[in-house]
């Protein structure tokens, strides 16, 4: 909003007149209800209809004060004697004004007759009057109490789904241009319809999902093509509903693309588009780990809320980019964020900075994730040997078992604490270094993002985020873990799970060469 409605701003004036003679009604709520309302932009209007109008108010209450108008016969005598006993403290008066004008406290009611009474200039009691508001108003804008959110205006961290599709639902009724919405996996449950009911109310005229084929083969975390799942009526329907999702979007107007498909021989099956988006206009944007269908809403995971148009406008044209078909490797910097797409072949030279962030680490490394593989692991056990302190949570139930064993193999030799997170699933993929950087986005540190998937990675400095990003997440995620005791076994299973690590990401290694040589010649 570039200004505040003329409307608003007169009935504002109008309240702040009237409560300054009624003091029954307060005036600070309702100045940080509106502000709230009308947003950073029109704050200094209504900072100063506020003024005018309290100030209006006031000055016949200053006037009564010093006997022009006639009070009525309560305060008559209540209001001389209150004078009297703070005339010796006159140099003080002015302080009271300001301070009673800000908060309310003591009564700028009885505080405007005082001044009248007292003898004070009107104009230093009219300037300090005016003050109050706007220093009242330094808050206005903030969330009350126990809601969280982020201390910094550009980003809001969204702790698991309920608090992302809270944000989400409010963002896409407010959306009057576009929404873009992006994710791996789309399902026909309660997760899919919340977000279908959302785009549907929302009265942009254009409306996109993007979802990956991923969402056709895979349902709640089950592959449908496995014998054991081919009699599953449950999953099946359940990937009829997604369909049926699909089909009441279209219906309505918005266009739904499904991206990536398997190929004949499933040769493509390791290039998957694992990023999850969601464009509100040109303004918000969301990026982070959540997908939508059940099992991921139950798992612990996190989006954050950036808005910045220039941040709102790079992420548009990676999606416009998607639904043509190409998949672009580009580096946006905006101060204290860097934003990578990742388009799959060229992943490497993207996380190289994240890399050298962890090679120059110096106090600590904080990792929260369920897959971390090579290099990411080389990585943490160099800085162990540099003295840096690594702390590494991870689910204690893995959906992905052989890999939680590999874990606890690198804690064995390097000395990694790892902490089995024990509440349930934990989705995240964070990374905060030395206090100073924080890495988000959806890109796991494992060989499938790291080689393969096309994926959002963002670096962010903004110390605000940071400092939120330890009180809501590292330091309630480390009380709710579990250390792992000293191993006092040769831990054979764990080292085994370590080597079969190890020859998948070889494997990956020599399938990529594989694929960019075929894509080269033409073969795919």
């Amino acid at each position: 909003m570039s200004a505040a409605p003329p409307d608003l701003l007169a009935v504002t004036f109008l309240v702040c007149l009237v409560s300054a003679v009624i003091p029954f009604l307060n005036t600070e709520i309702y100045l940080l209800g509106v502000s709230a309302l009308a947003g950073p932009h029109a704050l200094f209007a209504v900072v100063l209809s506020a003024a005018a109008g309290q100030m209006a108010g006031k000055a016949v209450l200053y006037f009564a004060g010093t006997g022009v108008l006639r009070l009525p016969p309560r305060f008559a005598t209540r209001v001389p004697a209150l004078a009297a006993r703070v005339a010796s403290h006159r140099e003080g008066a002015l302080g009271v004004v300001l301070v009673s004008a800000s908060t309310g406290l003591p009564p700028f009611y009885g505080v405007s007759m005082m001044a009248g009474s007292l003898g004070l200039t009107f104009l230093p009691f009219l300037t300090y009057g005016i003050c109050g508001p706007g220093v009242a108003l330094r808050g206005c804008g903030r969330r009350p109490p126990g809601r969280e959110r982020s201390r910094v205006v550009n980003y809001r961290l969204l702790v698991d789904s309920t608090e992302f599709m809270e944000a989400l639902r409010l963002d896409l009724a407010s959306a009057r241009e576009r929404v873009f919405v992006q994710a791996l996996t789309f399902e026909g449950d309660a997760a899919g319809r919340a977000l279908t009911e959302a785009m549907l109310q929302s009265e942009a005229p254009d409306r996109r999902l993007i979802t990956d084929c991923f969402s056709r083969h895979m349902v709640s975390d089950c592959w449908l093509a496995h014998p054991r799942h081919a009699f599953n009526h449950a999953l099946h329907e359940e990937r009829r509903q997604t369909d049926v999702l699909v089909a009441r979007l279209e219906q309505d107007g918005a266009r739904v693309k499904f991206v990536n498909p398997f190929g004949i021989l499933s040769q493509h099956l390791p290039a998957r588009n694992h990023k999850k988006l969601v464009l509100v206009d040109n303004r918000v944007a969301y990026i982070g780990g959540i997908n939508f269908s059940d099992h991921n809403f139950a798992w612990h995971d996190l989006m954050i809320r950036i808005e910045r148009d220039e941040v709102a406008r790079f992420l548009a044209a990676d999606f416009e980019a998607t639904w043509a078909g190409q998949n672009l490797a580009r580096t946006g910097r905006f101060g204290d964020l860097d934003l990578r797409t990742l388009d799959g072949p060229a992943n490497e030279a993207a996380f190289a900075p994240v890399l050298e962030l962890l090679a120059n680490a110096r106090r600590t490394i904080f990792v929260e994730s369920p897959y971390f593989m090579e290099p990411f692991q080389r990585s943490l056990s160099d800085a162990c040997r540099r003295g840096v302190a690594v702390d590494f949570v991870t689910p204690q139930e893995n959906n992905w078992a052989l890999l939680g064993r590999a874990l606890s193999w690198r804690e064995r030799s390097d000395g990694v604490r790892v902490h089995r997170y024990t509440p349930r699933m934990t989705h995240m993929k964070a990374i905060p270094i030395d206090d100073e950087a924080l890495v988000l986005g959806s890109a796991n540190f494992d060989l499938m993002s790291y080689r393969f998937q096309q994926e959002y990675l963002a670096v962010f400095t903004e110390p605000g985020l940071l400092a939120d990003f330890r009180r809501r997440v590292v330091e309630p995620d480390l009380a709710a873990s579990m250390r792992m005791p000293a191993p006092t076994t040769s831990g054979a299973a764990d080292r085994i799970a370590h080597w079969q690590i190890s020859g998948l990401e070889g494997l990956a290694t020599a399938v990529k060469g594989i694929t960019l040589a075929a894509a080269s010649t033409g073969r795919m």
